[in-house]
């Protein structure tokens, strides 16, 4: 028989899968595979089950499948994947934000506008952060909140647990610039910190919007000048404030 389901759990030897079905199950482990990633499997690969989780979820999957069975089984493979290691935001003019593992695989991801709920899929949850990342920017693309003249695409990251993680940036980069067809794309990446995600939330905007009017403004503004703007025209504002300050040097100079 064949079977379909997430990793939500690595051991030696073995990974522990959740089925659609809700069922958890004991494979032999596999190359290539990793926390989250979704697998078909066969009678062949299974070490055993666990009969006491399976009886639980069963009962939960005859009374909820048909009304919120997705749901249920996103959030299963959510909180098995543990706590959240870092927060990832991509801004065009839909915001998304992503939790991730220290695996980067998506934990949870929710849209910060009404435009955001464009840009993700159900499936999202135990995804690769890459992949997530280039299916919002594809969907993004060809909803048409991506064009030649609105091209940037702003991705932030804010660490939740210590750790020196240099390669995100150009993974995440690398990645973009291999699998979108679009090659016309800007992409700014920015890191930020926890008070900004703190701050974030208290002005109901994405880490990375924040972190780009915080470096438009500084930190003594109001954001409500800029709040609803694209990233596109916070660039621009920007700009616009660099030559002037540069102006007001050069007539000092003089």
């Amino acid at each position: 028989m064949v079977y379909r389901g997430k990793i939500i759990k690595e051991n030696k030897g073995e990974n522990i899968v959740l089925t659609k079905d809700y069922r958890y199950i004991k494979i032999k482990r596999k190359e290539g595979c990793q926390l989250g990633k979704e697998i078909i499997f066969t009678d062949d690969d299974i070490i055993s089950r666990n009969n006491k989780r399976h009886i639980k979820y069963s009962i939960v999957a005859a009374l909820m499948i048909f009304i919120i069975g997705s749901f249920v089984y996103n959030n299963i493979v959510s909180e098995n994947l543990g706590s959240a290691y870092a927060i990832v935001s991509l801004d065009i003019n839909p915001s998304v934000e992503f939790e991730i593992t220290d695996d980067y695989i998506v934990k949870n991801v929710s849209a910060i506008n009404k435009e955001g709920n464009d840009l993700i899929i159900k499936d999202m949850i135990g995804m690769d952060i890459n992949k997530a990342i280039n299916i919002s920017i594809e969907k993004a693309i060809n909803g048409r909140y991506l064009t030649s003249t609105n091209n940037i695409v702003l991705i932030s990251k804010v660490q939740l647990q210590e750790n020196d993680d240099v390669s995100f940036e150009n993974n995440i980069i690398k990645s973009i610039k291999s699998n979108i067809k679009d090659k016309n794309l800007k992409i700014i990446y920015m890191e930020g910190n926890k008070e900004d995600y703190s701050n974030r939330e208290d002005n109901d905007v994405s880490i990375g919007k924040y972190q780009l009017y915080k470096s438009v403004l500084g930190d003594k503004e109001d954001i409500r000048e800029l709040k609803g703007m694209k990233v596109k025209e916070i660039l621009e504002v920007k700009e616009e404030r660099r030559k002037k300050k540069e102006e007001i040097k050069d007539e000092k100079k003089e």
